[in-house]
């Protein structure tokens, strides 16, 4: 091996010429002091906690959560579950109801529920006159005795706006609760409690949903599901090594450095104290790849070496002499890709980059340590037994690998115009991409939980809910009617938007309470009259909790609720435009309208992840030239390089637009995903090329050879990965599904932008 082209190698190259030296002369102790860290970190693992909260992909100090936490104290809002219940029949019948009172009342016992400000049928205020003043009552104090009793109910329900598509459905068959919760973290115990509730009312059925649901249930299951897809992916990866290697003692070697390495770094991360989140949860995944890909590298190099020398120890030596330096670059240079990833605002994100970073050293470590004392102390004679009179040929790939080849060489420009218009294609198909989002898409349409958001976004108002603040400068403001008719009219124009279900403000309360009164349904046509109103409402046994959703104690501030049946990011921002026009076309002086709530929250975090990702995907690829380029000593080489790192990216970005899929946070997180791949496979492909050529000097042999061994290698890496990876597509939560075939497909892409476009 010839150092001399990059003396920045050269140290680093004695000390692991000693180290291999050292792990092959004693194995047993490589190994044992290996397994001495790994005993440590799986010790830490029981102290795993969790953060499954997508809010927490945005700074603590960050302005939209500030003024979210802000309009929560205010206004005593808390994050919602949305029961929506049904019969076999028409749910207002005396039988049916006197179930869901016994529900109802058993739900205000459940740990975690804030009872004071439950929306149903047993705590939610009905009023009428009652003289010059209001007779306030629950609407359903005590279970019907008669269907009479229940026809006036319902009437009741559907005679009023504010109940309307709120806690009775459009059709009149449903009735909906309104669960405010302590924290969103136990919402998916609050979720199946309810749920327990509702199985013991024979006849009674509930559709749950709410992003607060959603996005804990997808916590919980999804890391279920990485203790099922990491083992599985891992079997048929072996299944694959098996089939191409034929020796179940040589595939043992790169699925033990995947593993080791997989377990030292969350083994670091949950004994450091971090949380695994969302994102830290496919740390994992990322690493089999990098884990496994150098030692498959190392196992093909083996298993053409062996037969050639037929001994044990030299063809170690010479295996992880010769790619030694691939390997370093590989590992360094995804380590500096993704630990740019520590530069994104997003605190989960930059965790996510540096314990993969972590990781990839980790790979490398055990790759030049664990992997040649593990096969030193494989069993020569079966060795020789297996390869006596037999050189590995690689099969079916060997053949592939020529044929790829031979086009390269023999249509290099017919080659090289198909890529560039295939790349222009993809290119096309990213300028249209778009950044859309729904957490409660991230489960498969066949779920229950898609299926009860879609019924009870139909029937009902919606479940995705955002606040609209208005804040005056001067306190008692609210009650003033310029300000009650300014709220009463932008109610009027959000409410025109399909996505938009249902408004509810302080100006409704008003309008019902004169209704009552008076008959008429209008606003109050002074402040004093406003102010008697709510006076009024309280002094006759209203419950304060009514209002304080709506308006501070002040008067000053003023909160809209805005029920949508969509959890689109696009969507929420058509509403949040069609805000702006309005009030930048009629602005009241003196009074300022902010936009808040989770589903706003929730477009702000998918918006500054995806495009932080992308942004610093745009940074790794400019780390990763630089250092090709140090690698290389050679500028060109560098641009060479990332051919096939681009060339992965803009495919299968560009193919999202042609299947009509958008940009959401997992599609966001593969981008990384593309960036280990790519440079894998060039680095390997170019330094072993460059060997040869060194040796050669002849361009036309030099690549013939690089089609040979290496390229088989390249080969193996990408079909091995792709089939684990495919495993993923049967997933039952989205964010996996596209992990998935993103991961099988960059890993193809890869593989062929080295073989074809290099």
């Amino acid at each position: 091996m010839n150092r001399s082209e990059n003396p920045a190698a050269t140290w680093s190259a004695r000390v692991v010429d000693a180290t291999l030296t050292f792990c092959v002369d004693f194995p047993r102790l490589t190994i044992g002091v290996i397994l001495l860290l790994t005993v440590w970190a799986i010790f830490q693992l029981p102290k795993i906690t969790t953060d499954t909260d997508p809010e927490n992909m945005l700074e603590q100090d960050s302005p939209v959560r500030v003024s979210h936490e802000s309009t929560k104290r205010t206004f005593g809002i808390h994050e919602l579950i949305v029961v929506g219940f049904e019969s076999e029949r028409d749910l207002f019948n005396a039988d049916d109801l006197t179930k869901l009172f016994r529900i109802n009342r058993e739900i205000l016992n459940i740990p975690g529920v804030i009872i004071p400000d439950v929306l149903s049928l047993v705590t939610t205020d009905t009023m009428r006159k009652s003289g010059d003043t209001l007779e306030i009552r629950k609407l359903l104090e005590h279970p019907p005795q008669t269907q009479e009793d229940a026809r006036q109910l319902k009437d009741t329900l559907l005679g009023n706006p504010l109940f309307r598509e709120k806690l009775i459905s459009q059709d009149g068959q449903r009735v909906a609760f309104y669960i405010p919760i302590e924290r969103k973290e136990i919402a998916a115990r609050v979720t199946r409690e309810i749920q327990a509730l509702v199985d013991q009312e024979p006849g009674i059925t509930a559709k749950i949903a709410g992003l607060p649901m959603a996005e804990m249930v997808f916590g919980e299951q999804m890391f279920l599901l990485m203790g099922v897809l990491s083992p599985l992916v891992m079997l048929v990866i072996a299944v694959g090594l098996l089939v191409l290697f034929k020796d179940w003692r040589l595939i043992v070697a790169p699925l033990l450095v995947s593993m080791l390495s997989v377990l030292w770094t969350m083994g670091l991360l949950i004994g450091l104290g971090y949380p695994v989140h969302i994102m830290s949860s496919m740390i994992p995944i990322f690493l089999m790849v990098t884990g496994l890909a150098d030692g498959i590298h190392i196992l093909s190099q083996y298993y053409d070496v062996y037969p050639r020398y037929g001994d044990k120890r030299t063809a170690i030596l010479e295996t992880m002499k010769e790619l030694y330096s691939p390997v370093l670059y590989t590992s360094y240079t995804v380590m500096a890709g993704f630990g740019s990833l520590m530069l994104v605002n997003i605190p989960p994100v930059r965790i996510f980059g540096l314990f993969v970073a972590i990781g990839v050293f980790a790979a490398w470590i055990l790759t030049v340590t664990f992997l040649p004392a593990f096969m030193m102390l494989l069993n020569e004679e079966t060795l020789k037994r297996h390869w006596k009179g037999e050189v590995a040929t690689g099969g079916l790939l060997v053949k592939v690998a020529d044929w790829l080849g031979r086009i390269g060489m023999a249509r290099s420009w017919g080659v090289l115009l198909a890529g560039i218009a295939v790349l222009a294609l993809a290119g096309y198909g990213m300028e249209h991409n778009r950044v859309n989002d729904d957490p409660v898409k991230w489960f498969k349409a066949s779920s229950p939980i898609r299926q009860a958001s879609r019924l009870m976004n139909q029937q009902f108002g919606g479940t995705y809910m955002a606040y609209l603040v208005a804040e005056a400068d001067e306190p008692d403001a609210a009650t003033r009617p310029e300000v009650l008719r300014y709220l009463d009219e932008l109610q009027r124009e959000i409410g025109q938007d399909p996505r938009v279900g249902k408004t509810t403000s302080l100006a409704d309360i008003l309008r019902w309470i004169n209704r009552v009164l008076t008959g008429n349904d209008e606003l109050p046509h002074s402040q004093e009259l406003a102010a008697q109103y709510l006076f009024l409402y309280l002094s006759s046994g209203g419950s304060p909790d009514t209002l304080d959703n709506f308006v501070d104690y002040g008067y000053q501030r003023l909160n809209i609720w805005l029920q949508l049946k969509t959890g689109d990011n696009q969507d929420m921002i058509e509403v949040m435009e069609r805000v702006t026009r309005y009030v930048t076309a009629h602005p009241l002086p003196g009074v300022r309208v902010e936009m808040t709530g989770p589903t706003y929250v929730n477009v702000v975090w998918q918006q500054v992840m995806v495009t932080g990702m992308l942004g610093s995907f745009a940074g790794s690829v400019v780390t990763v030239l630089l250092i090709m380029a140090i690698e290389f000593r050679s500028l060109l080489w560098a641009l060479i390089g990332v051919v096939p790192l681009l060339s992965t990216i803009f495919v299968s970005y560009g193919l999202l637009f042609f299947i009509g899929k958008e940009i959401d946070m997992p599609i966001a997180v593969c981008s990384s995903l593309a960036l280990g791949i790519g440079v894998d496979f060039a680095i390997h492909f170019i330094f072993r090329f460059r060997e040869r050529y060194r040796q050669e000097r002849d361009l036309q042999k030099s690549l013939q050879w690089t089609f040979g061994e290496p390229a088989v290698g390249i080969l193996r890496n990408a079909l091995i990965l792709f089939l684990g990876f495919a495993v993923m597509l049967a997933a039952p939560l989205g964010p996996y599904v596209t992990v998935g075939a993103f991961a099988a497909i960059d890993m193809l892409v890869g593989a062929l932008a080295t073989l074809l476009l290099l």
